[in-house]
């Protein structure tokens, strides 16, 4: 059970930490993103391969907002976006045919920081920290946003690669 705990407490870091962009999709832009978006949805996906004593382990994840207060407001000249609330989440792994429930509350989306936009990328950069994500849909009312990312962790007894997918929903 200890290292089921290890599993989970990797698997939910991965999830929780800055993501980049993909690549492959069609995107749906005919308004300006300045201005305030509240959350509406959140949704995760992925799947987590670790190899423990020479053992390989997958763990597929999905996972649902809940309790969502965020919101983000784009504001122009200069190009900053204020995040502000939270969201909890639920999280589902099936691992070695068993299904397990996890939750984590009061997570941010973002933090504060200065935005730029070149085509369908946006990008959020705070500090040192840089998020990329693909604008999937921007109208005058609803705004998604596609995060991917692919995350290694090497310890000395257990490795992980973390590949995540989430696609959140904001509206105004």
């Amino acid at each position: 059970m200890k290292y089921f705990a290890i599993l989970m407490s990797f698997i939910i870091s991965g999830i929780l930490v800055s993501c980049s962009s993909d690549d492959g999709n069609n995107s749906k832009i005919t308004s300006s993103i300045e201005g305030e978006w509240t959350a509406s949805d959140l949704d995760y996906s992925g799947t987590t391969t670790f190899v423990f004593n020479g053992e390989t382990i997958n763990v597929d994840f999905v996972g649902e907002a809940y309790d969502m207060n965020n919101t983000l407001v784009f504001n122009s000249n200069p190009n900053t976006v204020i995040s502000s609330g939270y969201y909890s989440i639920e999280l589902t792994f099936k691992m070695l045919g068993e299904e397990y429930t996890e939750t984590a509350e009061d997570l941010e989306f973002l933090e504060d920081g200065t935005w730029s936009l070149s085509g369908d990328k946006l990008t959020v950069i705070n500090g040192d920290e840089s998020t990329v994500m693909l604008i999937k849909e921007l109208t005058e009312h609803r705004l998604i946003l596609i995060i991917e990312e692919e995350e290694i962790i090497d310890l000395e007894e257990i490795s992980s690669t973390a590949k995540i997918k989430g696609v959140l929903n904001y509206i105004r």
